[in-house]
């Protein structure tokens, strides 16, 4: 079983600097926790500060991680407890020497801590650096330490379709181990154009399952797990809390925001890439936009950003209370103000999944000459071949800090009612 320690980049460097700076023995943190049957994940929690004991309320659902600059002996009255325990072992360099999850009096290594921030930092307890020979080039282009991270990633893709299809591709190729595919659709005759893989034999298949069937025939040993159901159900916010990484490539804003939501509650770094292609309702395109955002479990979250919007979140809402009415609002989605129902759009998607996933790249392995902040989020209209970027300090209050929505849920985990939404609880478990 594979055990983690997800940390974001706040909760890092405030360890860091009572250790380090402060000069003291040990820090306790809160932690909330994520269990299934192949990993536990230990995560941050934001409930309470960093502290110099040990004494931690009932309320915090799932585990205490200690954090220290050399081995010390882990107090008897913490074992004792009814919670995990994560006894860690750090340096100021952000290498982690030793580190183990006590339960129920069993010890087990941690195998690996991610930090999440500006850049993603993933530090493995393993010796393995084998490198297969189909990453050779990605290795000469990235680096063999992000090769190898590649390798030993598991990354959620929720959505199958035609921007999704070729983030799946890219991400096989560039070697990533484990891959969680989500969507809830079929494959139709007006996708083919879209999917990349997809084949007219395909129609009335599960998009989730055509492109696993094309991961397998790729070759590669890429773990794949596939959920055909909506992101809403039980099934697939346990899957997508197993990964270490997300990617969002939908259309409905309720479902870009329930992605953001299990984001801070699980401290998964998330990717969403949106794209709309504007006509002039005569045949012809007025525009051509995208948007990519690297979105922190515990930064700004599509809503604070104006990304979606609270009213576009109220209108989907209609489609369980009045269904028609929603139809009525929703008008078309991807291609506005054309009839057009199969547009010719797969270069387009080509491109802005390029640019998610490239994004995702220069977070593990930062690249460009500007740092990683300020690249939050981007913008990219074709027709106007314009670029703009974000930072989070060039925007309003609001997004500087943590969406307000969703601060008090950063790094809980799995708690009762899932995700802090009755309204799941309360729907029949996928199978």
């Amino acid at each position: 079983m594979k055990i983690k320690l997800k940390l974001t980049q706040n909760q890092f460097n405030q360890i860091q600097f009572h250790l380090f700076e402060e000069n003291n023995e040990v820090v306790f943190v809160h932690c909330g926790s994520h269990m299934s049957n192949s990993s536990i994940s230990i995560l941050g929690n934001n409930s309470m500060q960093p502290s110099l004991n040990n004494n931690f309320t009932t309320k915090t659902n799932g585990a205490l991680a200690r954090f220290s600059k050399k081995e010390l002996t882990v107090p008897s009255s913490i074992l004792s407890t009814d919670k995990m325990f994560a006894d860690v072992v750090i340096s100021n360099n952000n290498k982690i020497f030793s580190g183990t999850l006590s339960s129920n009096n069993n010890s087990k290594p941690i195998s690996q801590m991610m930090i999440t921030g500006d850049n993603i930092t993933i530090i493995n307890n393993s010796n393995d650096t084998n490198t297969p020979s189909f990453l050779e080039r990605n290795q000469q282009t990235f680096g063999s330490g992000t090769v190898n991270l590649m390798n030993n990633l598991s990354v959620g893709v929720v959505g199958c379709s035609g921007t999704g299809s070729i983030v799946i591709e890219q991400l096989v190729r560039l070697g990533v181990g484990e891959l969680t595919l989500i969507d809830k659709d079929i494959v139709e005759d007006v996708n083919l154009n879209r999917i990349v893989n997809s084949r007219q034999c395909d129609i009335g298949k599960a998009k989730t399952k055509v492109l696993e069937n094309a991961i397998s025939e790729i070759g590669f040993g890429t773990k794949v797990h596939t959920l055909n159901d909506e992101l809403k159900s039980q099934a697939a916010i346990n899957m997508i809390a197993n990964c270490d990484i997300v990617f969002g490539c939908m259309d409905e804003v309720s479902g870009r925001h329930l992605l953001n939501r299990i984001s801070s509650f699980y401290l998964i770094p998330y990717f969403d890439v949106g794209v709309r292609l504007d006509a002039d309702g005569k045949g012809s395109i007025n525009d051509i936009c995208g948007q990519i955002n690297y979105v922190q479990p515990d930064g700004s979250s599509l809503l604070s950003r104006g990304v979606i919007s609270r009213e576009a979140l109220d209108a989907e809402g209609l489609k369980v209370t009045d269904y028609n009415e929603y139809l009525r609002q929703k008008g078309e989605k991807y291609i506005i103000g054309a009839q057009e129902n199969s547009p010719a759009v797969i270069s387009v998607n080509m491109l802005y999944a390029s640019l998610v996933v490239n994004e995702f790249l220069a977070r593990l392995h930062p690249y460009r000459e500007d740092t990683n902040n300020y690249f939050q989020y981007y913008s990219f209209s074709l027709g106007k071949f314009y670029l703009q970027n974000f930072m989070e300090t060039n925007r309003s209050n609001m997004i500087q800090e943590c969406c307000p929505e969703l601060r008090k849920y950063i790094g809980l985990g799995d708690i009762t009612p899932l995700l802090d939404m009755p309204i799941l609880s309360n729907r029949k478990k996928a199978i």
